[in-house]
């Protein structure tokens, strides 16, 4: 569900609109107004908080709403299974992006890889069409454990080789992503 969905407003919506939506829904979903379902609640309200300070903010929302367009031409659709797996020009039919490499290393689903980064699938999906990293700095930082379990499970699997490639790999995006900031 993205942050339109999850306030219940368009996505044309103006600042006053979203403030309002956000109003309304904080009344209906705070833990005190539901103290039978907290835990339902708190999960909803975490949804709309985090709605709310992305779309409340011009910046944020610029951002967001690009990397929401650029997730819907670039995701694989699921209804087409030769974009599902890809074959790239080498052959190989494995990720190509750094974040793939990573998810599939560790076994992961994209729904389970991008709940332990924080993320929804399809900004999971456009940062591996991308082959980018995350920009948070707690996400990053969540990646970086990741790539060394990663790295770590390789070479329990005797793959030593590439173990270090994925070392190598992040440590070069890493220093490219600090070197052009």
């Amino acid at each position: 569900m993205n942050h339109y969905e999850t306030l219940g407003v368009p996505k044309n919506a103006s600042r006053q609109d979203i403030k309002d939506a956000y109003r309304r829904l904080v009344r209906l979903h705070h833990p005190d107004a539901n103290p039978n379902d907290n835990g339902v609640s708190e999960a909803l309200m975490k949804q709309v908080l985090t709605a709310y300070a992305t779309l409340s903010d011009p910046h944020k929302r610029t951002r967001y709403d690009a990397d929401a367009r650029l997730e819907s031409s670039d995701a694989p659709e699921a209804d087409d299974p030769a974009r599902q797996t890809p074959v790239y020009a080498n052959g190989a039919t494995g990720p190509q992006s750094l974040m793939g490499k990573v998810r599939v290393a560790l076994g992961d689903s994209s729904d389970e890889f991008a709940q332990k980064l924080g993320l929804s699938a399809t900004v999971l999906a456009g940062y591996e069409a991308r082959d980018a990293m995350p920009t948070s700095p707690v996400q990053l930082r969540t990646f970086t454990h990741l790539v060394e379990m990663a790295a770590q499970n390789l070479e329990m699997a005797g793959k030593s080789g590439d173990a270090i490639a994925l070392r190598t790999a992040f440590n070069r995006k890493r220093a490219n992503r600090n070197l052009f900031r």
